[in-house]
């Protein structure tokens, strides 16, 4: 399999992407976001483990959803940009009442958080599965 026009593909990609959301208004955003976050409160059990994201301009903001998700018990996980060049990912627990720092190296601000040496799990609990009479 050839590959060496992938990371040019990559590239592409999220150029276009970025030329798009710079097309949508900040209150079509918002709203976006708004209605992800209360899908996600829909269907995420919250015992369950959620990943999520700090957004980048133009991203929706699922951080209500995930201060949400903590509030109720669930466990948040963030992705964090390693220090040490490598393109290895890595996760650290967040809270609503987690600072957040500038990268020390990149344009963005990060949360002030350990990092998670192995990957977050919780046995058996799908991270998204329907509440209800269908989920239980």
């Amino acid at each position: 399999m050839d590959l060496s026009g992938a990371s040019d593909s990559k590239a592409e990609a999220r150029r276009r992407l970025r030329a798009r959301r710079a097309q949508i208004t900040h209150e079509e955003t918002a709203e976006r976001a708004r209605l992800m976050s209360d899908a996600l409160e829909s269907h995420v059990d919250p015992s369950a483990l959620a990943v999520g994201y700090l957004p980048f301009a133009g991203e929706p903001d699922v951080l209500p959803f995930l201060r949400r998700h903590a509030e109720r018990g669930g466990i948040v996980v963030l992705p964090l940009t390693p220090h040490d060049g490598s393109r290895e990912l890595q996760w650290g627990r967040w809270t609503p009442e987690t600072p957040l720092r500038e990268h020390p190296v990149l344009p963005l601000r990060e949360p002030d958080i350990p990092r998670i040496r192995d990957e977050p799990r919780r046995p058996a609990q799908p991270g998204l599965r329907p509440r209800g009479p269908a989920g239980a």
